[in-house]
């Protein structure tokens, strides 16, 4: 019945979502099975245990692209403004100052995306993502490391009511001081500026993406074409996932990031792109959907695979490396072939 109604929210309504976890390691069992996939029945009903408990829930949007590529904001104007409680208010005003502190005349913006952006954050569940524009010339030197320690430090402060917080840095050259003062002036319609770092991934976050929290509004300043989700290019996506794969087999000691979350990266990475390519009309980041999605049509494989790289991805518990680079190898491998036959499809039109 979940698979049903996931099915049906992508072909037709095409409704929100965008998935979040709470830490009670209840799909542990179907989580750390190894290497031999349960059988999907077993997966289903660990799923949907795992959403009637409220480990994963939907958050965002799934959206229909437009005519010319490009989707409505994700964002959109929530119904409930979180930052106007007074707990998360705290949680972004101190993220806010300390990133002025350290970056001075250098920051450019401070946008906010996810659950808390689109006012529908769960306290000791959700996170405070914010993204960090800066201009590199006017900044501090190691600037991505300053706000790595700084987002450590405020993680410590925003707990229990926010999991942890992240800045994203983005650097910006050539950045005019005092702004686009005027809607979509940034910059010509199909021009950045040299090294401006807003192409691609970066500027579509801030575009649909985000929702501006201090300084420049790029939602309204960038051009219409930054709203085109980019495209997943596999010699890039084969290139980050084994980039992951090797550090959850050899950790740095001396880095946050550590084995569990570099193999969570690679299976929602996976999750993801699978379902990107198999529906490029459609545009969402939860992974629920993708799951379900990316395996309507597919053989009973596939569909086990998606199913247990979503309870993998968002398990509290800690994973097997070996099994969970298996499923992540077996699963890009499939994405490589989704992509090779579509293109040859459209070489054949």
């Amino acid at each position: 019945m979940l698979a049903l109604l996931v099915v049906v929210a992508i072909t037709a309504t095409l409704t929100t979502s965008s998935c979040e976890t709470r830490p009670t390691g209840t799909h542990k069992t179907a989580a750390r099975k190894g290497s031999t996939l349960p059988s999907l029945a077993v997966l289903r009903r660990s799923l949907k245990r795992a959403v009637s408990e409220g480990q994963i829930r939907k958050v965002g949007r799934i959206v229909k692209r437009r005519p010319d590529g490009t989707v409505p904001h994700l964002i959109g104007i929530p119904k409930r403004d979180q930052l106007q409680d007074p707990e998360w208010s705290r949680i972004v005003t101190s993220a806010i100052g300390g990133v002025r502190e350290r970056l001075g005349e250098g920051l450019v913006s401070v946008a906010l995306r996810g659950s808390l952006a689109a006012g529908r954050a769960v306290v000791g569940t959700s996170d405070v993502d914010l993204l960090i524009v800066y201009n590199p010339s006017q900044s501090p030197p190691k600037t991505p490391k300053i706000l790595q320690k700084l987002a450590h430090n405020l993680s410590s402060e925003a707990r229990p009511i926010a999991t942890k917080v992240e800045l994203t840095p983005i650097p910006m050259e050539g950045y005019p001081m005092g702004g686009y003062p005027k809607k979509g002036r940034y910059p010509k319609e199909g021009g950045y500026p040299k090294g401006g770092g807003l192409e691609g991934e970066m500027g579509f976050r801030l575009k649909v993406g985000s929702r501006s929290v201090w300084g420049e509004q790029f939602e309204e300043t960038l051009p219409e074409g930054s709203g085109v989700p980019p495209k997943v290019i596999i010699s890039e996506l084969t290139a980050a996932v084994e980039r992951a794969l090797r550090y959850a087999m050899y950790p740095d000691p001396n880095s946050p990031i550590d084995s569990n979350r570099a193999l969570r990266w690679a299976l929602k990475r996976c999750l993801r792109s699978a379902m990107e390519v198999r529906f490029p009309q459609t545009y969402t980041r939860d992974l629920l959907a993708c799951a379900w999605g990316a395996g309507r049509g597919a053989e009973d494989r596939r569909r086990r695979e998606l199913t247990q790289a979503l309870l993998l991805a968002t398990s509290p518990s800690p994973l097997e490396v070996a099994p969970t680079i298996s499923l992540v190898k077996s699963l890009l491998s499939w994405i490589v072939d989704l992509d090779r036959a579509a293109n040859t499809d459209d070489c054949h039109e």
